[in-house]
């Protein structure tokens, strides 16, 4: 009644007689719009088309993207998406006349969008129209839309069975699944129309009408991207969180999606050097490598870096701002920290279609709940729902459990959503009942326990850590690694875990050296106090005196105690001040930069004339190749004009020894240290270096594959893999994505 009431209108319009008007006659016949059955599915359902297989059944993979396609253009009819031609596309937009109506709109080309009409572009290569389904026109034209449309139908009906639907899909359900997520999405009313597919669509198009296209861009971004976020959050420090993260991060990687890592603020002596010249936690560049993603500073915008004395110093996005006590960053700080990590969660927003958060040490901190940057208030922030990691190899996990679930206020409780358990070694038929018996008390499933899997090989977070990781000391070759009080950025040693005939013994101030093949001191947040503790250890001497049998290295902090002295006349490392070093090379550290440098680094190898003391064997048949780095430091070195010490690289990007940027590090007898944190991820200096060792050990010398790049991404294949295998999946999936 409503179309011939319309077209008795337009017959009017075009002067036909009626014996009466066209009010009168349609007085007592119904015209309005009854309200229809639920006919929208939820951006779940969404996903899991997105992610149904279809490979094999392009008949049905080309209907499923239609359907998407319709989604993605903001629920265009069938009839419009058919008919649109490629004259209709100008700057990624798309215009054109709705054939109901007759209103022109236009819609912006999202991603996903074009993903699909370029994935046609050749089947409709010789068409006037977008995509391949038109290929007549006139009443020829008419009959093939009409087929199209059945078919369409038909295998949509038959995805809505693969998918086990309780919503049959239509070509219509892509319109009304539009409408429906844009108001769960908070799109305004006024801009999409609360009854779009329950009332007029004439009202519809009078709202939609009225904006520019620029919010109407901006709406439909925000539903067809649909930014989803879950937050893993521990029951302490150490739990598991960061290796569940980056799990996640590698599963939703591997099903299609654009994943980031976050973590809000991360407190650690460990960081790395983003492409932005700027710090961020190490466990958020391994979760950004497991992601198949650039790291950046957004992925961990506040790293405060522990000093002592309740001291830390504070890097907000990247650069440090300076040194606060505790008080200070809590309390004056706090409003300036949070906008900052508001920041940069929206900047990942816009480029990303899952978030995966970690939280930091526990929720349950209540002491500290109003100053919290790390845990509950972000998840609120975010609006993510959370699960609760524990480790049960600490004990008492079900306490810590339960614990943590009493702990929060509702508010908080109502994001806890489920629980994981980490680090199982046995039975699991024996930690069952504790399973059923926690859910009861938590009101919430466990969606699984992870085995201890020694197996895997993945970088440290924390140097906490360091005490309970087992290092295997009986290998052909031996590195001794100091562990200095202040140790930091001790991933560096990470690539020799990865090589089977060598194995790492970590060195405390007071311990004996004992037969190693190798020492390395590593970088340090205190160099200064550092030094001291080598000497009032007696550790020094005995460094000294093994540097004429092996080689010693240093690394950044490390390289520094190396030298003739460390000068701090204003105390800015610490209350040491200047200090001797061990004078293994002839250099002289200074702190005076008052901004920290902060770079990613390349360098080539000198040729062998131009090194000094074994670097110039070692590296000689790696000369004129290329390393990378990354810095991170406060203090420059400068070589002294002693004809025994050369540099050990030339700078080609990045700062090196000083602000002259020309060269890195120093060389000298068996002794050689440099500013680059990671050198050894570098395979050929590794390999160079190593195959000195085994060589004078009468081993034979090896080559081949990194084994440390193949076996950390099996390493993380394998950590997703358990992860899927042991967790319940289909329960996270609900809560990402619903």
């Amino acid at each position: 009644m409503r179309m011939l009431r319309s077209i008795s209108h337009q017959a009017a319009e075009q002067g036909i007689p009626f014996t009466h008007s066209i009010d009168d006659l349609f007085a007592y016949v119904f015209t309005g719009y009854e309200p229809t059955a639920k006919r929208a599915i939820s951006p779940l359902l969404i996903r899991r088309l997105v992610n149904l297989d279809l490979e094999k059944k392009p008949a049905l993979r080309f209907s499923r993207d239609m359907f998407l396609l319709s989604f993605y253009l903001r629920g265009i009819p069938f009839v419009d998406l058919v008919h649109l031609r490629k004259t209709d596309v100008k700057h990624n937009t798309i215009y054109y006349y709705r054939h109901k109506t007759r209103q022109q709109l236009s819609v912006h080309i999202e991603s996903y969008a074009a993903q699909i009409i370029n994935r046609y572009k050749n089947e409709a290569a010789s068409s006037p129209y977008l995509l391949p389904i038109l290929s007549l026109t006139g009443e020829d034209g008419y009959r093939q839309y009409k087929s199209a449309l059945r078919l369409y139908n038909q295998h949509l009906h038959t995805l809505s069975k693969m998918l086990r639907l309780s919503i049959p899909l239509t070509s219509y359900v892509a319109r009304h699944s539009w409408a429906t997520t844009a108001k769960d999405e908070g799109v305004a009313i006024s801009v999409i129309s609360e009854s779009l597919g329950h009332t007029s669509e004439k009202v519809t198009h009078v709202y939609l009408a009225s904006f520019d296209n620029n919010a109407m861009s901006k709406a439909n971004k925000k539903v067809i991207l649909m930014v989803k976020c879950l937050m893993v959050q521990g029951t302490s420090s150490n739990a598991g969180k960061s290796m569940l993260v980056a799990a996640l991060c590698r599963i939703y990687k591997n099903r299609g999606y654009n994943v980031a890592p976050f973590k809000s603020q991360n407190m650690s002596l460990n960081s790395y050097t983003t492409k932005e010249n700027g710090e961020i936690g190490i466990a958020q560049m391994l979760q950004a490598e497991a992601a198949m993603v650039e790291p950046s500073v957004h992925m961990n915008p506040i790293l405060l870096k522990p000093k002592g004395d309740f001291t830390s110093n504070v890097i907000i996005q990247g650069k440090s701002i300076g040194d606060m006590n505790f008080y200070q960053y809590q309390h004056d700080y706090h409003n300036t920290a949070f906008e900052a990590i508001q920041e940069s969660f929206n900047i990942l927003k816009e480029k990303y279609d899952i978030i995966i958060i970690e939280g930091a040490g526990s929720p349950a901190e209540i002491n500290m709940r109003k100053e919290d940057l790390a845990n509950m208030e972000i998840a609120h922030m975010a609006d993510a729902n959370v699960i609760l990691i524990a480790d049960i190899e600490m004990g008492g996990v079900f306490a810590a459990i339960a614990g943590t679930y009493v702990l929060l206020d509702d508010y908080d409780r109502s994001r806890l959503k489920a629980t994981v358990i980490n680090k199982f070694r046995g039975n699991l038929d024996i930690l069952k009942p504790g399973l059923d018996r926690i859910e009861e008390i938590t009101e919430a499933p466990v969606l699984g326990v992870l085995p201890y899997d020694e197996t895997l090989k993945l970088p440290e977070e924390d140097s906490a850590s360091l005490t309970t990781h087992v290092f295997d000391e009986n290998k052909d070759i031996i590195i001794g690694v100091i562990r200095l009080p202040k140790i930091s950025n001790f991933t560096d040693i990470d690539p020799f875990e990865f090589e089977e005939d060598v194995g790492i013994k970590m060195i405390n101030p007071n311990d004996e050296i004992g037969n190693v093949d190798a020492i390395i001191i590593p970088g340090t947040r205190n160099s200064t106090k550092d030094a001291k503790e080598l000497f009032d250890s007696g550790l020094a001497s005995k460094i000294i005196a093994k540097s004429d049998e092996i080689p010693v290295v240093g690394i950044c902090g490390g390289y520094q105690i190396l030298g003739n002295i460390i000068y701090d006349e204003n105390k800015k490392e610490s209350d040491v001040g200047t200090i001797e070093g061990l004078k293994l090379l002839d250099i002289e550290s200074k702190f005076q930069h008052t901004e920290k440098i902060v770079t990613q680094s390349e360098a080539v190898i000198p040729q062998k004339e131009d090194l000094s003391g074994i670097a110039g064997e070692i590296f000689a048949k790696i000369a004129g190749e290329k390393v990378t780095g990354y810095e991170i430091h406060e203090g420059t070195s400068h070589l002294n004009s002693s004809k025994d010490v050369c540099p050990l690289l030339n700078v080609q990007k990045g700062q090196g020894n000083n602000d002259e940027g020309d060269f890195d590090g120093a060389c000298n007898g068996n002794v050689f240290g440099t500013y680059f944190h990671g050198i050894f991820h570098n395979y050929n200096f590794r390999r160079e270096f190593l195959n000195y060792l085994r060589v004078k050990k009468g081993l034979e010398a090896k080559y081949g594959e990194d084994p440390y790049e193949t076996q950390k991404d099996y390493s993380l294949n394998k950590l997703a893999q358990i992860v899927e295998e042991n967790i319940d999946m289909e329960i996270i999936d609900e809560l990402l994505f619903s």
